[in-house]
């Protein structure tokens, strides 16, 4: 999902009021005016742009927000769909509630702001996306908001994510989320499971015959290409 940065949404308030206007003959081209930027960013990578939702029909009294339904052949949401939404001032939300969808976030590093070549390299992260993204507290706490009371599991593959998950939440006074352990390490799930010496995430798709989606080391594509993992394990 993904919504206009500047853009409020109702989301953040259950409570907040919505405002509803008569019908602005003005909607349907400015949904013209977002398809064509969408197209010119990402028009190899979908296959139509419809106009959704109360603005979509004339005549019709609608809360001012324009709906924009993307169709892809396939769900991959990669570094080229989210760079491409976000240089047109979108932010990717995530799954935001709706099951089946995603939660990513950049987050903003304190302890070595500036990203290394190498790291951007391995990653494609660049500089601007983390100067511009929101620090550990702000991006964690709309990740357990995200993410609801439970109960969870928290699998990663080995177990750098947790101890950088334990070592963030020290480092800036946050109580660790109970469900975050105990830990699944599913890199030692596989391991046993399959009796080989364990294994990187991309040698453990080879095993299954599962392709690799996305860019390696981008969370969002690392955590979907685990999440097939752990469908073979749990």
């Amino acid at each position: 999902m993904a919504e206009p940065a500047d853009t409020p949404s109702g989301k953040d308030d259950p409570q907040a009021p919505v405002e509803v206007v008569p019908y602005d003959p003005a909607w349907p081209g400015l949904f013209d005016e977002e398809r064509g930027k969408i197209y010119d960013r990402l028009g190899t990578r979908i296959e139509d742009i419809e106009h959704v939702g109360s603005t979509a029909i004339e005549g019709l009294a609608a809360k001012p927000t324009i709906d924009i339904l993307v169709g892809q052949p396939e769900l991959a949401v990669d570094a080229e769909i989210v760079d491409g939404l976000a240089s047109l001032s979108y932010r990717y939300l995530g799954e935001y509630g709706i099951p089946g969808r995603h939660f990513f976030r950049f987050v903003r590093p304190t302890e070595d702001p500036v990203l290394s070549p190498f790291c951007t390299s391995l990653t494609s992260i660049t500089q601007e996306d983390v100067d511009r993204a929101k620090p550990f507290p702000e991006a964690f706490a709309e990740f357990l908001a995200w993410a609801g009371e439970g109960p969870h599991r928290f699998c990663s593959w080995g177990a750098y994510d947790l101890k950088q998950f334990l070592l963030d939440c020290a480092r800036h006074g946050i109580k660790k989320p109970e469900w975050l352990e105990p830990h699944v390490n599913l890199r030692r799930m596989f391991s046993a499971e399959k009796n080989v010496p364990q294994c990187s995430m991309v040698q453990a798709l080879e095993i299954l015959d599962l392709p690799l989606e996305g860019t390696h080391h981008r969370g969002i594509d690392d955590a979907r290409n685990i999440a097939k993992i752990a469908k073979f394990l749990l």
